[in-house]
């Protein structure tokens, strides 16, 4: 992953007796984070010195996360699903 980005494997849903009636399963907002970039970079020069300060991730490898589903980009690797979304997007580690 590069910079602030973040790939997450998300939790299987389990299906119901509310599938037979024809209603749209809702999708998991929670899963595992399987990769994490390496954070992004902050140029200010405000007193005229450009500097760069580094911003670090917060999340690792292997948490357990609720994200925000609106915002994500959703894909599949053979037939494994992912879903790709900014650090900013997670909304708390479980």
């Amino acid at each position: 992953m590069l910079h602030d980005r973040v790939l997450i494997k998300p939790d299987e849903v389990e299906s119901s007796n509310d599938d037979m009636i024809g209603l749209e399963k809702k999708k998991a907002n929670t899963g595992e984070v399987v990769s994490v970039g390496d954070g992004i970079y902050a140029f200010s020069g405000d007193d005229g010195r450009p500097f760069v300060l580094k911003i670090d991730m917060t999340l690792k490898v292997g948490d357990r996360v609720k994200y925000n589903e609106r915002v994500v980009s959703n894909f599949s690797i053979d037939g494994v699903d992912y879903v790709d979304c900014f650090e900013r997007d997670v909304i708390c580690v479980l």
